[in-house]
């Protein structure tokens, strides 16, 4: 596998990528491509009507993407920019599946979803799943415990779309040149030569002292750490206030939250006029938790996701 990624300013500058010969040679030389747009929903928009030229220059590509609460490239934070990651196979099969869902109905997808793979069987079997998933507005969890109720053993990796202003914009996800407001898209990996490693693997490491969830406002909002709102908490020992910069301060010092033997690493998406904060994963009993900061070392190598997979096998993958 051969990957290489880019970093533009706007979506017209993709269009380099549609005419670059290094690109189309690879292409041309390749099994399989696979490409992925990480940007703002309003630019994500953008992407999606670029399918048809992209196909049309790169037949074999199967096109993806997510919505972001920043971009992350060459080891910084970035906003409104887009990522561009194109990823060339030399033997292995990609096929891209998505369906819509709708909050209630997590499960009951995932089992659809998994379905359709199976529906699809082929030889050889499948490998591992990219997901991209509407979580602000569904459990993701849920749609995971539908999967696996037929594909227990498959490696599934991905990111949930995310948005710069929780509530404030659609966060869709896209496949092929169709946007999900609620919904998912699935790229399936299959390749004789082609194995998926999952280790577990954190972009960041702890900074703060340990600190109990002391007073949530429902599963997902955190009111106070402590006995201390969770909004002042930040500005004591990191300085950072509760004004309109405090989202884009967060992404460098996310909540990293103990859960069994699992350390999860989440940046808060909202906040109420009290000082209250919402992350997307629900809060179970008095979870201990820590604030964070980044690992440079980390970022450049890929944390986007709780875990981190490895392409690996022959070169030949």
């Amino acid at each position: 596998m051969f990957q290489i990624s880019f970093d533009f300013g706007g979506i017209e500058e993709f269009d380099a990528c549609l005419q670059d010969p290094e690109l189309h040679a690879r292409a041309q030389a390749s099994r399989s491509v696979l490409i992925q747009f990480l940007t703002s929903s309003r630019l994500l928009r953008s992407a999606a009507a670029l399918y048809e030229p992209i196909v049309q220059r790169f037949p074999k590509a199967v096109v993806t993407g997510v919505t972001t609460a920043g971009e992350i490239a060459k080891g910084e934070f970035l906003r409104n920019r887009i990522v561009v990651i194109f990823s060339f196979f030399d033997t292995s099969k990609l096929q891209l599946f998505s369906l819509g869902c709708l909050r209630g109905e997590e499960e009951e997808s995932g089992r659809r979803l998994a379905a359709l793979l199976q529906e699809e069987a082929q030889e050889p079997e499948v490998r591992g799943i990219l997901l991209y998933a509407t979580t602000q507005r569904m459990d993701g969890a849920g749609l995971l415990r539908g999967m696996r109720g037929l594909l227990p053993e498959v490696p599934v990796f991905g990111a949930g779309a995310a948005s710069y202003e929780y509530g404030t914009e659609s966060s869709p996800v896209l496949a092929g040149g169709q946007l999900y407001r609620d919904g998912a898209a699935a790229v399936v990996f299959r390749g004789e030569e082609l194995k998926i490693q999952a280790r577990d693997y954190l972009g960041w490491e702890p900074l703060s002292r340990d600190m109990t969830v002391t007073e949530t406002g429902g599963p997902t909002w955190i009111k106070t750490l402590d006995g201390v709102p969770a909004a002042e908490v930040y500005e004591k020992y990191l300085g950072i206030r509760n004004d309109e910069h405090f989202f884009k301060n967060m992404l460098e010092f996310p909540l990293m939250i103990k859960r069994a033997d699992q350390i999860l690493a989440r940046v808060p998406v909202a906040k109420r006029p009290q000082p209250c904060h919402r992350i997307l994963n629900p809060i179970r009993g008095a979870c201990r938790c820590k604030s964070g900061k980044k690992r440079l070392p980390g970022i450049r190598t890929g944390s986007l996701f709780d875990k981190k997979y490895d392409f690996i096998g022959r070169p030949r993958a």
